[in-house]
């Protein structure tokens, strides 16, 4: 039903608190970056469909050997340049050119851009500043705050870890995860939907994060000889109920302008996933117009 939050939802399943403090609860954190007293059960149930029930695979876990930029990003960029993509970057764009129909071109901190079509892949407040009076502009934040801690010994035996009841969600030991060993690279602490946390210095944090270790592994007595603080305040949008009315479809009233992100209307939370479908939508979107 419409406005069913992830806590209605475990009301009508009549799931135990045991469980929703050791399952639940964590999953829609971690998948959706909203709380479940207040997150979409619609974009749950699809993270559960997706993830888990798809397909006989879809529950198999797997962590990746490698950075994120090392998986996709890079290698994605030189497929496309080696088809004629050009990439322009440190390239602001200012404004939509003139009119109220089709766009001729986009304004940006280098000049003007001409082109038949365009795509705007960019976050919901930056869209609504091109095209002000939209619903989406109503879609609120959820941050999230990263703290790296390295030591000189092992802290942990795993390449990752809960961490139930304490300031930060997860924790991550980057060195097992790309290979070179327990201990040999930072612990990386995650806290998602940290909109407390997120609006302390980072030097607070800093200290939050290693008391969490503290608590989380009492064998570690050393204090880290570094920490570094990532503070996302718009990591993604806050995957409420009423968040769903709000996410745009691909088109837009200018005939060749279309929309794509996580934050579109994806039928998924702001994930990876909801980011790739959001660009098929977006150029299938483009192709059909005809423009």
């Amino acid at each position: 039903p419409s406005g069913l939050t992830v806590e209605g939802l475990l009301d009508r399943c009549r799931q135990g608190e045991s469980l929703r403090r050791l399952f639940w609860r964590p999953l829609c954190l971690g998948t959706l970056n909203t709380e479940s007293h207040e997150a979409s059960a619609f974009l749950f149930l699809q993270v559960l469909w997706q993830g888990f029930l798809k397909h006989p695979f879809s529950g198999r876990f797997a962590l990746s050997t490698a950075g994120l930029s090392d998986v996709f990003p890079d290698p994605v960029r030189k497929v496309l340049e080696a088809r004629g993509v050009r990439f322009l970057l440190r390239e602001r764009i200012l404004g939509l050119g003139p009119g109220r129909g089709r766009v001729r071109a986009l304004e940006t901190s280098k000049g003007r851009r001409t082109a038949d079509l365009f795509i705007l892949a960019l976050p919901w407040d930056a869209a609504s500043a091109l095209l002000p009076g939209q619903p989406w502009a109503a879609l609120q934040a959820s941050p999230i705050v990263t703290a790296y801690l390295w030591f000189k010994k092992p802290v942990m035996n795993e390449p990752m870890a809960g961490l139930l009841g304490l300031p930060f969600d997860w924790v991550f030991d980057r060195g097992s995860l790309l290979g070179s060993g327990p201990g040999s690279g930072p612990l990386a602490l995650v806290k998602s939907a940290a909109h407390d946390l997120a609006g302390k210095s980072p030097a607070v944090i800093a200290k939050t994060a290693a008391r969490t270790l503290e608590q989380a592994f009492p064998h570690t007595v050393e204090n880290p000889f570094r920490i570094s603080v990532y503070k996302e305040p718009r990591a993604t949008f806050r995957a409420t109920p009423e968040s769903d009315d709000l996410r745009p479809e691909a088109g837009t009233s200018r005939p060749n302008l279309f929309l794509a992100g996580a934050w579109t209307a994806t039928g998924l939370p702001s994930t990876l996933e909801g980011a790739v479908r959001s660009g098929r939508r977006a150029a299938a979107a483009a192709l059909e117009s005809g423009s």
